[in-house]
């Protein structure tokens, strides 16, 4: 296999490269400040100590091998295999196999089920071939199926060429895989052979002598990220740090590939702790730290947030003017998906990736007018194969068995039409939605967190400002700040509350934590959930549990425990999960787990560590809150304080910054020099 040393052509570590060192590198916290939904939400982040872990970050193991256990319900099964007959011929599919999270027992609530099909007499053309998945998806449904169910298509001829070159899309099913049907054991065959000079890395998700990604696609799809991030910074500048925070991702990943490591895996941090510690690179793990920190906190928060689809779509109108249709498609997309996911969390299913427009049919399609519904399956489906060609990954195959990409410069597609057909249906689908009450029903699950206050007021704050930019539908989650009597919080939850959560004060939490923690519970068995913890910004080794149950030592407990209220109430728990003791809640699982449930730590998603020294640059929410009052009141109760005050100049930062933003929408008429 050759290969070329990607740091050669694009040294993505350095702090030099101005071209991806975006705003946070190196940078303090004032950088951050400039660039948030919510400004308010500054005070907790500066209150964030900036640590480097000096060890590698802990993997679950990500499974091997085949599985004996029965992966999809035997009827159900039945029916995809003979949609899959109908849709492509009597004794045409020579063989199907299921592969991912469901194959090794750890998927989520909605997590999908990944088929690999090996069919003959596939359409040459990708676009024709894209049209069958959507087909199988609404046959499925209208047969009656809930699972989820993706497929990813090929014939006989193109997958046993990639099998030959040790195409790494081959090792990632061997990782857990279920075959359900099989002509001649062809698929039992391939994906139960070695692979000559092929080796898994420990039980990461990541290879070696693999055919991966040529350094050019690696390059070419850097160099779009970075280029979309320039055009759209001055109109969507977290969206901008999104891109390029992808671009110094995949630049690590590449780098790895240069030390014959591929993966598509691992967060900033993870990737430039892997090169240090395996493979003695030199990279600066503070600075990866803050940019890791700032791309879970800010930039998921603006990409993925219910409130950020007029920023997707301004990004697209910019992108189509300067001619670059199909990245002005992929925030189109976005925009839509992000109407799907308020939608599916307000009424309970939740989903952060994966099928999320297969599952949002299943859920309104049957509430939407027809033609709306068709339309959403015709294009909605197709619009995401071809972005998931577009990277630097892909799981499409040419007729010599390697990755094919979606090219606009060589396509005969028509992206300009379809960004205006995206359009329409987000329009359409947004005025449908919110004539039948934004969501049409709201029964999502009801969430009461309960923070230990503790006895520092900075990691307090820290916690309460990182809830107040969680991703979640209105009147889900209700806060409460339990104070500490004695070693113990003393407070009541809400009895009616689907959830309980626990929190230790200077506990972390992103955006997305709180659904990922809630999509833990796949199954009325599940009693509870937690979530990987430890200092800042990555999870401490202590927290990771075999068998994803909670450890029975009180010492190692985790700084974020939901448990669903009934099984509390099936254990003879009464009182609120806040006031068990250390010993209660430590031994809480031994008495789950006696009444058949079971406990799994949810790794997709970490809560992060505050510092316990003051905040670095001395904003507090009360000075902040304080300052506000005093510019906007005619009389000052207490001028000495007030002066203290407003010598801040932090505070005068932040508020000028406030106002010019339109945040303190209230009158200047009062306010004194």
């Amino acid at each position: 296999m050759i290969r070329t040393r990607f740091s050669d052509t694009l040294p993505v570590h350095s702090p030099e490269n101005s071209r991806l060192s975006h705003r946070a590198i190196g940078a303090t916290s004032e950088f951050i400040s400039h660039n948030i939904i919510d400004p308010l939400t500054e005070i907790g982040l500066n209150g964030l100590q900036r640590l480097a872990k000096d060890r590698p970050a802990p993997v679950r193991d990500e499974g091997n091998g085949p599985t004996s256990h029965e992966v999809m319900d035997p009827g159900t099964l039945e029916t995809v295999i003979k949609a899959l007959d109908e849709e492509f011929g009597e004794g045409n599919v020579v063989s199907a196999v299921i592969f991912g999270s469901t194959t090794r027992a750890a998927n989520k609530a909605n997590s999908d089920y990944d088929f690999t099909v090996i069919t003959k007499d596939l359409p040459i053309d990708i676009y024709e071939r894209d049209a069958a998945c959507p087909r199988i998806k609404r046959r499925l449904r209208e047969l009656g199926i809930r699972e989820l169910c993706a497929f990813n298509l090929y014939t006989p001829e193109e997958f046993t060429k990639a099998d030959d070159q040790n195409v790494w899309l081959i090792e990632t099913m061997k990782a857990g895989y279920k075959v359900v049907h099989d002509t001649d054991d062809y698929l039992t065959n391939i994906l139960g052979a070695q692979s000559n000079g092929v080796s898994r890395v420990g039980n990461k998700f990541a290879w070696k002598g693999v055919e991966f990604v040529q350094p050019s696609r690696f390059e070419s799809t850097i160099q779009n990220h970075l280029e979309v991030a320039d055009l759209i910074e001055e109109s969507a500048s977290d969206l901008a740090g999104y891109h390029r925070s992808e671009a110094l991702r995949i630049g690590l990943i590449a780098k790895l590939h240069e030390h014959g490591e591929s993966t598509s895996r691992g967060s900033i941090f993870a990737l430039a702790q892997r090169l240090n510690f395996e493979y003695g690179e030199d990279l600066d793990l503070s600075m990866y730290e803050d940019i890791d920190f700032q791309h879970e906190m800010i930039e998921k928060r603006a990409h993925y947030g219910y409130d950020a689809i007029e920023q997707h779509m301004m990004s697209a109108a910019l992108l189509e003017e300067e001619g670059r249709p199909l990245d002005a498609l992929f925030h189109v997309s976005m925009a839509l998906r992000n109407r799907y996911l308020q939608a599916l969390h307000e009424q309970g299913d939740y989903i952060i990736d994966g099928e999320i427009t297969q599952l949002f049919l299943r859920e309104f399609g049957g509430s939407l007018p027809p033609e709306l519904t068709s339309s959403l399956y015709e294009h909605s489906f197709k619009v995401e194969q071809l972005l998931g060609r577009s990277g630097f990954l892909s799981f499409d195959l040419d007729k010599n068995g390697l990755p094919y990409y979606e090219d606009p410069t060589s396509s005969n597609f028509d992206y300009s039409t379809q960004l205006a057909i995206m359009r329409k249906l987000l329009i359409d689908l947004g005025e449908t939605l919110d004539k039948k009450g934004n969501g049409i029903k709201s029964d999502s699950a009801k969430v009461s967190i309960t923070v230990n206050a503790g006895n520092s007021q900075d990691e307090l704050q820290a916690t309460i400002y990182s809830l107040r930019n969680l991703i979640v539908p209105n009147g889900t989650a209700k806060v409460t700040i339990a104070r500490p009597n004695g070693d113990l919080p003393n407070f009541e939850l809400e009895k009616l509350s689907d959830y309980q959560i626990l929190l230790e004060a200077g506990t972390i939490v992103p955006p997305l934590w709180l659904i990922n923690i809630l999509s833990g519970f796949n199954s009325m068995e599940v009693a509870s959930t937690t979530t990987s913890s430890g200092a800042y910004p990555h999870p401490n080794i202590r927290s990771i549990f075999e068998n994803y149950t909670l450890p029975a030592d009180a010492s190692k407990c985790p700084r974020a425990i939901c448990v669903r209220s009934s099984a509390l109430q099936k254990v003879h728990r009464d009182q609120a999960l806040s006031s068990l003791s250390a010993s209660e809640l430590a031994t809480l699982n031994i008495d789950l787990i006696s009444a058949d449930y079971t406990t799994r730590l949810i790794d997709s998603t970490s809560t992060y560590t505050a510092s316990k020294t003051k905040m670095p640059r001395s904003i507090r929410p009360n000075a902040v809150k304080d300052a506000i009052t005093y510019l906007t009141t005619d009389v000052l109760d207490n001028l000495g304080e007030a002066r203290s005050v407003l010598n801040n100049r932090d505070v005068l930062r932040y508020i000028a910054t406030a106002l010019k933003r339109h945040v303190v929408k209230t009158s200047t008429a009062g306010m004194k020099k």
